[in-house]
């Protein structure tokens, strides 16, 4: 008798969870990039368009840009290439610029000759920024400036500030930035920052020669493709690139905490579904599939809802940084993400991987281009870039690729 009874109550108790536990409301995940996006103020933009309609030309008028001038040389050879692959249609803008910017008149076409020519450059002195004024102006246009050398002597430093002020408005109005480079044969001579005085290099040797590219962020990948091709090098700001990343097991096969329980790889978009029971410090997640181009740096912001039919709102104090370790086998890296949050709800965690400095930007950097050894390299190239990337007060603009982790918590 008492054993039927309790055989009775255990089975009312059993159907009484299985009612509990089909009200708890199913997992929601985003379905949409955009449905991603929104919660954290960022949007992947307009479509690419491939074919700019206006590109302005600025080139460098010094003298020490003579020595490339020689017929067969890699700059000649280069602007040929260029003139070949921009859309017959595009309006094309060309200026010299020395301590200022002068429109040329004609198109490209008719005054490539003279472009070409030792004549064309004879300014004493060169204003990295002066083709700013000009950009800042014309939005909808690429603009290319050619180079051998960015002035980052120590009494170019208000150039410095000037520049990366005015690029991280560009940056921040939607805009792109890329500085290409290529070494290239140079003949004659050319002009050493650090010592003031011009270095003869006679008739076999090579220069840097840097293209920098600054154009509405739905030209990056006609840049990367059409003009980039033709460099050797690239580092650019502004275009957050695709990847393949997905979850893979963590260490020992192990997760933290416990309750984390991988649920899916969206197969569309750049985001891993998880189940959490219970609470934890922080959440550890691995991928595979991981490039090095992405860097380790890793910024983090936290939005939450706590009912299927509400909206993600921005948690305010959980944002950070954080840095990813490698793991044992190729390509696999992780991290762990602080997250000590109790509330039942939907949480959506936003990571985008931080630029650094490419291996080929430290190559290419020399503190003493007096050297003959150092004829390759450009002047202070390196700590040039690193003010750059210094000095961003958006994050955004140095992120390199982004992905998502929904977290859905029930428990």
């Amino acid at each position: 008798m008492y054993t039927l009874k309790w055989m009775l109550i255990a089975a009312m108790l059993l159907a009484l969870g299985l009612v509990v536990s089909s009200c708890k409301p199913p997992c929601n995940p985003p379905d949409s990039l955009d449905e991603l996006e929104r919660p954290f103020g960022v949007s992947s933009g307009p479509p690419q368009d491939d074919k700019p309609k206006s590109i302005n030309v600025f080139i460098d008028g010094s003298g020490s840009m003579k020595g490339y001038t020689h017929p067969g040389g890699e700059y000649y050879s280069t602007f040929k290439l260029l003139l070949s692959r921009l859309p017959s249609d595009a309006e094309i803008k060309l200026y010299r610029f020395g301590p200022n910017s002068s429109p040329l008149m004609g198109d490209f076409r008719s005054n490539l000759n003279d472009i070409l020519s030792s004549n064309f450059y004879h300014y004493s002195t060169t204003d990295i920024c002066s083709p700013l004024g000009i950009i800042a102006k014309d939005k909808g246009s690429i603009n290319l400036i050619l180079t051998d050398g960015l002035d980052t002597s120590s009494g170019a430093s208000g150039y410095q500030v000037e520049f990366a002020r005015s690029l991280r408005q560009h940056l921040g109005d939607k805009g792109y930035f890329s500085l290409m480079g290529k070494r290239a044969r140079f003949q004659g001579r050319y002009f050493s920052i650090k010592e003031k005085q011009y270095i003869d290099l006679g008739n076999d040797a090579k220069r840097p020669l840097f293209c920098l590219a600054l154009s509405n962020r739905r030209y990056a990948d006609y840049i990367r493709e059409k003009i980039g091709s033709l460099f050797d090098n690239t580092f650019d700001f502004g275009k957050l690139d695709n990847n393949e990343l997905r979850y893979t097991y963590g260490k020992d096969g192990k997760t933290i905490p416990e309750g984390l329980s991988h649920s899916i790889d969206a197969s569309r978009l750049p985001l891993t579904e998880y189940r959490l029971k219970g609470n934890g410090k922080e959440l550890q997640f691995c991928q595979k599939n991981y490039q090095d181009s992405y860097g380790k740096v890793i910024d983090y912001r936290i939005a939450y809802k706590p009912f299927r039919d509400s909206l993600y709102k921005l948690i305010e104090n959980k944002k950070g940084t954080v840095v990813a370790e490698e793991a044992s086998k190729q390509n696999e890296i992780s991290y762990n993400i602080p997250f000590d949050l109790d509330k039942k709800g939907d949480y959506l965690i936003r990571i985008t991987y931080r630029k650094t400095l490419p291996q080929w930007i430290s190559d290419w950097s020399t503190d003493d281009d007096s050297q003959i050894e150092n004829q390759t390299k450009a002047y202070m190239l390196k700590e040039w870039m690193q003010y750059i990337l210094e000095n961003f007060g958006d994050l955004e603009s140095l992120s390199t690729t982004q992905y998502y982790f929904y977290i859905c918590k029930r428990r």
